[in-house]
């Protein structure tokens, strides 16, 4: 419902703003027991900017989920736009990307979903250090909702060729708090990514072998006729 995810979303912003917040009292804390020490000082000022600037990104992406706007899109366009959005950081990264996700029309809040691929891909990146593939493909597909109900749908697959995800924490990887390495949150988390395409009707699902690499699978229903 509404509520529960309204609770949700305030249960996930008091915890994302926790940590950045007791890191700058803490520096500023240690600051003032030294305050003529140059280096400690830009030290701190270094830190209280990177730690102001995750707590905006945070804020401005609860913001964004809890505004949806829903509207007809081509999910290849979507997928467009993060591919130009990564790009970038996959050159530099030495991972190869591609992507192949043919027309397809769907309704949601793109602002949403867009948050979600970049998150995917995000984590994806992260898990290949040295180098690998990053691969972003989509097809007609059927699954069964939340409801158990048969849906024709999209299958939305974003597969990397990276660290892949321990056994003992893949039960745990979409648990609201749940922190670790690469999983942790990251603004959206993907405790709220598994919220946005529950509210889209979708599932999302993966597979990932230690050491291979994880494939994260999105689906998305058709728009009725």
């Amino acid at each position: 419902t509404r509520q529960q995810a309204a609770s949700l979303m305030s249960m996930g912003i008091a915890h994302e703003i926790k940590n950045p917040l007791g890191m700058i009292v803490s520096k500023i804390s240690r600051l003032r027991e030294n305050p003529a020490d140059a280096s400690l000082t830009l030290k701190t000022v270094d830190t209280v900017g990177r730690m102001v600037d995750r707590l905006n990104t945070v804020l401005n992406n609860m913001l964004n989920i809890t505004s949806e706007k829903r509207e007809r899109f081509n999910l290849a366009n979507l997928c467009e736009e993060v591919t130009q959005a990564i790009q970038a950081t996959c050159d530099d990264k030495k991972i190869i990307l591609n992507t192949t996700v043919p027309a397809s029309h769907l309704e949601g809040d793109t602002t949403q979903l867009y948050q979600v691929l970049i998150n995917l891909t995000k984590n994806s990146i992260e898990a290949m250090p040295d180098g690998g593939t990053l691969s972003i493909t989509a097809e007609p597909s059927m699954y069964r909702n939340k409801d158990q109900q048969l849906v024709s749908g999209i299958r939305l697959v974003v597969a990397d060729t990276g660290t892949g995800i321990p056994p003992d924490i893949q039960s745990k990887i979409f648990d609201a708090y749940f922190s670790h390495g690469k999983y942790q949150s990251t603004g959206l988390g993907l405790s709220i990514v598994l919220q946005i395409i529950d509210q889209h009707g979708g599932m999302i699902d993966f597979t990932s072998v230690p050491h291979q690499g994880s494939s994260f699978f999105v689906y998305l229903p058709l728009p009725e006729p």
